[in-house]
């Protein structure tokens, strides 16, 4: 019989994602300024995500997805992944789940499908380890219109990206949305 000595693998795996994703938000109050031709580079992905999203292709944006992937979205943008609520903490299985959803017909809190306009900016990007991967901070403000009712909220996302064979990979996407520690309705939608 194996005796256990200390946390089970999952727990220790998930305690470090967890800490992954508290460094990568500290990591906007102590960034150095941004490489240029990085942010240009990468702001094109996040251009080509928001496209993507806007225009309902989710099949084609959850493939820009490596399987390692991680999208949080902290209840509140100080939120602590180990000790807070979240609106989201997905990882691929679950952004597969979500997207399927999106296309079923049955799927009746998301029929008719609303209309999602994004608009992202102040790109700023950082190598993290030797040009391979990249994490990235940028501003999004989101404007989504369903049966005459329109929502906009805006805030910051941090992106994780890999170069991978066919160019980047989506890896991680923490959003941080002020306005939804206020209260807002049903957000199925969001990605």
């Amino acid at each position: 019989m194996t005796v256990l000595t200390g946390p089970p693998p999952g727990i220790v795996r998930v305690k470090a994602l967890y800490e992954s994703l508290r460094d990568d938000v500290a990591l906007l109050a102590t960034a150095p300024p941004a490489d240029a031709a990085l942010s240009s580079e990468i702001a094109a992905q996040l251009a080509a995500e928001a496209r993507l999203l806007d225009t309902q292709a989710f099949t084609t944006w959850l493939g820009r997805w490596d399987e390692d992937a991680t999208f949080w979205v902290p209840l509140t943008p100080d939120g602590d992944p180990e000790t807070d609520q979240a609106l989201f903490v997905d990882d691929y299985g679950r952004l597969r789940e979500r997207v399927w959803r999106m296309g079923d017909k049955s799927a009746w809190a998301l029929q008719p499908p609303g209309q999602t306009v994004r608009l992202v900016g102040s790109v700023e990007a950082w190598p993290l380890d030797a040009e391979v991967s990249v994490i990235a901070s940028s501003t999004i403000t989101i404007q989504h219109t369903r049966m005459q009712s329109v929502f906009t909220t805006s805030g910051r996302q941090i992106h994780r990206l890999r170069r991978g064979e066919d160019g980047w990979r989506l890896v991680r996407k923490i959003m941080l949305l002020p306005a939804q520690s206020a209260g807002t309705p049903h957000l199925g939608w969001l990605l």
